[in-house]
């Protein structure tokens, strides 16, 4: 008895599946995408970070504005932002957390404004500023010198 075979069925008997070599080869390629794309999403992360650790340190500094509007005078300190004065003003912040950077440090408060004069303010206004893991100041301040 002659068995008769197909074109198709001799294909199919000679590669019946993927090689491991070609299998490993499609694994480093979706490594390598996957830990690029994860660098690129990272980098984005703390650059939001960032972003919002300027957000808050501004926020703050309103805050210290309408504070020396109300009482004369500078704050000593930021926590007393967050509390009603003996005048009956404030408090000027809601909670803790907003004094809080997003790294979970407390923000840091300058009321000579050293960094604002040396970024172009004209008048010293306090700085209100944070230090990123990485060592750059982050705060009230504008990025771009004059």
């Amino acid at each position: 008895m002659i068995v008769r075979m197909n074109r198709i069925d001799i294909v199919r008997r000679t590669r019946p599946a993927f090689t491991l070599m070609e299998m490993l080869i499609v694994v480093a390629i979706i490594v390598i995408l996957a830990s690029l794309g994860g660098y690129y999403v990272i980098g984005q992360y703390n650059e939001a970070k960032v972003s919002e650790a300027k957000v808050k340190a501004r926020t703050i500094s309103k805050a210290v504005d309408t504070y020396y509007i109300d009482h004369g005078e500078w704050p000593t300190d930021l926590t007393l932002l967050l509390q009603k004065s003996e005048l009956g003003k404030g408090p000027y912040l809601t909670n803790q957390n907003e004094i809080i950077d997003p790294w979970g440090k407390q923000y840091q408060y300058d009321q000579n404004g050293q960094k604002n004069i040396e970024y172009g303010s004209v008048i010293a206004i306090p700085d209100v500023f944070t230090t990123t893991p990485d060592g750059r100041m982050v705060g009230n301040w504008s990025d771009t010198k004059k």
